[in-house]
Formats: C-alpha cells, structure tokens, sequence
C-alpha cells in the first residue's frame, strides 16, 4: 500500500516538476527518502505512469495511461472508502469506521478533519456527541455523492449481492438504454448501485414516473429494487433531465456574445456553441460533485492561452449569473475555450 507521504509525492508532481529539495520540504521527510519514494513508487505505478528526472526542474510525472492510473491510484486510498461507509449510515461511530476499514482508530481520527478539508467544496462532514459522525446533507445529495464514489470504483465497498458478473450485465444493459440519452452507462449503472446500497434507508417522497425499463434493466442482472426505490430512482433521473431543458444553444450563443472582447476574434461558430452546450447538458443530466480524476492545474493552460483562459471565466461567471444552473469544478474544464 501506498503511504499518505508517497501519494502527496505523486499528487505534487501531478501539478508540476519539482526537486527532491522541494519534495522533502513539503512532505517533512529527507531527501534521501524522497529518493526510496520515488523508487517505489515507480515499481507500483507499474508502467501505467513514470516519475523520472528532468535535469534542474527536478523530477516529474509522466502518465501513459490516464484510466488505469487513477484508478491504481483508487486502490491505495481510503479517503474514498471513509466517505463511502459515512454516507452509507445515518450515524457512524469512529470506532465503527475503524473496523470498516480494518484501519487502526488513531488513523481515523486523525483523517476525518483531513477528509472534511478534502470534501469541503462537494459535502458537509460532521459529527454529533453520542451518535457519531454523518454527512450532513439532504438524501438526494447522498445518493449522488455514494454514486459519483461507486463511478469511480464499483467495488469500493462490498455490497450484498453485487459481483462482477451481474456489475458487468448492469453496465451493458445501462450502455444500451435509449430513454435518457444524456445520461452515460457508467454513470446511470453508478447511480443504480447508489440506490441499491441505499434502498432501506430512503424516505424522500418523489413523482411517480414510469419504472419498468429501470426495473427491467436491474431484474436482468440479477439485483432488486422495491417499489420506492425505483421511484426513488426514476425520479432523481427525470428531475436531472428536467434541469438539463435550461440549456439550449440559443442561451449558450447569447451569453458568449456578451463576453467582452470576443466578438473582434471572430472566435464564435457553430462548433464552439455546440460543443459548450452538449458539455452542459450532459453536466446538468448526470452531476458530478466528486470527479473521477482528480483537478489538475490551470496554470499551464492560463499559461498557453491567456486571453481564451480570461474570456473562459467571464462566460462561467455570466453562466452562473443568468441561467443558475449548478456547475461543479468537475464541469469547469471543458467551459475553457
């Protein structure tokens, strides 16, 4: 397993090279550490990504494959387990979350404010005396975030019944459904997981909605779901679909041309205003408050194209400002034109 120490390594020099010097500075350690480190780091990244010296800018990484890097990288944190088990329960005692994670308490005590820092911008960790801690959110939240988690790695917690076999019929048949085309497979078959781990503890009354292809599709792969927790389901699907109607290329065309100083690029046309719009449609009908891929660095990109990274943010704030939508920082990037 990977080490806290060892993962800030790799997620320091995802945001830039840097010297052994640096690297020793801001993780504590020695140099000579540093240099054990980035050995075997490189023996467990295992040719899906490098970390190798590039003469005075120090060391840095080189990522060969994007997919299965992060989620190596998935199976050596457990801020993402932690999260899980705590939006699984209503109440989860310290002591509860230790066994869980088969981790000693000291550790969870020491990473629950680490992970309230981590998560501030996507949910509210909090704890009550007595009880234990909780995620502090409404249920609809909740099952998207646990969602977006099992999008990122289906097996992150064990789940009765779920194996690889009926995971693998779930994913083909949510690649195949027609009726919600703004929706991806992974991320539907994500949300009915959610749903399935949540499905005795959901409360929340929705519209009724048609349910037999959703029913259909988790019958077939031999899961079940109750009555209210396809109601559940459809409707959290139907009401995303039902914010996406906001966007149209027209709103989207209206709002570039009042970013200042475009239209004397000549830089707006019909690609530009399509792309932006599928990329918002697709943000509003499937939200992700916890990306796949952890943030990369803008600097590079403001670097290289400082006026379209300055007209970028003026059509995000023009954005926010008219048509109050909910954007995540998953969604910002592909906004940068």
């Amino acid at each position: 397993m990977l080490n806290e120490r060892q993962l800030k390594i790799v997620d320091l020099l995802e945001q830039q090279p840097r010297t052994p010097g640096e690297l020793a500075q801001q993780t504590g350690v020695s140099g000579r550490t540093i240099l054990r480190d980035i050995d075997y780091l490189n023996f467990t990244l295992n040719g899906k990504a490098r970390i190798f010296a590039s003469g005075s800018a120090g060391y840095q990484l080189e990522i060969f494959e994007r997919r299965s890097f992060f989620q190596l990288l998935q199976k050596h944190d457990n801020d993402d387990r932690l999260l899980a088990l705590l939006l699984l329960n209503t109440f989860t005692p310290r002591a509860q979350l230790a066994s869980a994670l088969n981790l000693p308490e000291t550790w969870v005590a020491e990473r629950l404010p680490r992970l309230k820092q981590r998560y501030e911008r996507a949910c509210c960790l909090a704890s009550r005396p007595g009880l234990g801690h909780f995620i502090d959110e409404t249920e609809e939240k909740r099952v998207i975030l646990l969602a977006n988690l099992l999008r990122k790695d289906p097996f992150l917690i064990p789940l009765a019944g779920v194996t690889r076999d009926n995971l693998q019929h779930l994913s083909t048949a949510c690649d195949n459904q027609h009726r919600w085309p703004l929706m991806q497979g992974d991320y539907l078959s994500s949300l009915i997981l959610a749903i399935y781990a949540l499905r005795n503890q959901l409360t929340d009354i929705w519209p009724q909605y048609p349910g037999n292809e959703i029913k259909q599709i988790v019958e077939q792969c031999g899961l079940f779901l109750g009555d209210n927790a396809v109601r559940t389901l459809t409707g959290l699907i139907e009401k995303q679909h039902q914010q996406a109607q906001v966007i149209s290329a027209d709103h989207v065309l209206g709002l570039l041309q009042r970013v200042p100083g475009i239209a004397s690029l000549n830089i707006i046309d019909t690609q530009l205003v399509e792309n932006i719009t599928g990329h918002l449609l697709r943000c509003l009908a499937a939200p992700v408050w916890i990306a796949e891929h952890r943030q990369s660095s803008m600097n590079n990109l403001k670097a290289a194209w400082p006026a379209a990274f300055d007209m970028s943010l003026h059509f995000i704030t023009l954005l926010r400002e008219q048509l109050d939508i909910p954007l995540f920082d998953s969604d910002l990037i592909g906004l940068y034109f």
